[in-house]
């Protein structure tokens, strides 16, 4: 498949999450981006409770900081804020408090993720809050999510009522196993995915698309 101009889903902001461990390693990633065809990022550090509390105002500031670099160094790049949120029970009030960062700051979508091994039983309950707050969720990478092996009803049940779905274009090459894989090809086939981002943590996670 031919890659999208922007990539949805990166962890490219220095020191903030498991993604890049400082400006250099940030720097050369927006230089691989670059080669591997993309001309924007929205960035999207973690935001998990009790662990990456990346809130809207810390990720507005590193973004700026980040676009400044690359000017700086002449990277034909444009970084975007955005987050990718942990869903739970806490994310509708904090939603309504602005501290956590929808994608482009839009206020209009939110990129979440669900555990990988068990599918929580408020996770419902949460994604219809936020809906009702006019917020469309943007489900990261369902192709990893092991409770999805077996079927994926509940994934086409969850689009029924009006929820987005982004795939990791590294499933389609194996790089989370030949059962994400297989998942990641039927979402492709089926068009289940709405758009299709890196999830780079890594100078190599965009080397390995070019």
């Amino acid at each position: 498949m031919r890659l999208p101009e922007t990539d949805i889903h990166c962890h490219i902001l220095p020191g903030i999450d498991d993604g890049a461990e400082d400006l250099e390693t940030s720097l050369a990633m927006a230089r691989a981006a670059v080669k591997a065809g993309f001309k924007t990022l929205i960035a999207t550090p973690h935001y998990e409770t009790y662990c990456f509390e990346n809130t809207r105002e810390v990720v507005l500031a590193q973004v700026a900081d980040f676009q400044s670099a690359l000017d700086r160094e002449g990277i034909p790049l444009q970084v975007l804020p955005g987050s990718e949120v942990m869903l739970g029970p806490e994310i509708p009030k904090l939603l309504v408090e602005k501290q956590l960062m929808t994608l482009r700051d839009e206020g209009k979508q939110l990129l979440v993720e669900l555990p990988l091994h068990t599918f929580p039983l408020w996770a419902e309950a949460v994604l219809y809050e936020i809906q009702l707050q006019g917020i469309q969720t943007v489900l990261a990478h369902p192709e990893r999510y092991q409770w999805l092996d077996r079927s994926l009803d509940w994934l086409y049940e969850y689009k029924e009522k009006g929820g987005l779905v982004q795939g990791n274009l590294g499933s389609l090459m194996g790089k989370y196993g030949g059962r994400a894989e297989k998942k990641a090809r039927l979402m492709l086939r089926e068009t289940l995915a709405d758009f299709w981002g890196s999830d780079a943590h890594t100078v190599h996670s965009y080397e390995s698309l070019i």
